[in-house]
C-alpha cells in the first residue's frame, strides 16, 4: 500500500512539471470582471500570427469580430454595456479562421 502512495505521488509531481506551472496565455482580457462598456484585449505576442478577435455569448453567437492588424496589439470592444449579464467567449484566430486560444469572462453591470 505504501508503494502506491509513493507511485501515486510520483505521478502527481511528475503532472505538475509537464503542465507547466505558469501558463502564459496568448492575449489578456481586462478589466474583468466586465463592469463598464468597454472591454479590452490585449495580445501578449508580437508576432502571434493574431489576425482577428471575436466576442461571442455561451451560445455561440458572435456578438462583435475585429480585425487585427500587423503591429496592433491592442483591440477594444465598445458597447458592452448593451449586452446582458453573463459568461462570454473570447475568441483569437489567425488569417486562415483557425482558433489559437480561446477565453471566457463574465459581464456583471
Amino acid at each position: 500500500m505504501k508503494l502506491f502512495y509513493i507511485i501515486l505521488l510520483f505521478c502527481f509531481i511528475s503532472g505538475q512539471a509537464l503542465a507547466g506551472g505558469d501558463d502564459v496565455k496568448l492575449f489578456s482580457l481586462y478589466p474583468v470582471p466586465l463592469k463598464t462598456s468597454v472591454l479590452n484585449v490585449q495580445i501578449n505576442f508580437r508576432d502571434a500570427g493574431v489576425a482577428s478577435v471575436e466576442l461571442r455569448n455561451l451560445i455561440g453567437k458572435k456578438i462583435q469580430e475585429k480585425q487585427l492588424p500587423s503591429g496592433v496589439n491592442l483591440v477594444s470592444f465598445e458597447n458592452m454595456d448593451m449586452n446582458p449579464n453573463g459568461i462570454y467567449i473570447v475568441l483569437a484566430k489567425n488569417a486562415n479562421g483557425k482558433v489559437l486560444e480561446i477565453s471566457k469572462f463574465i459581464l456583471n453591470k
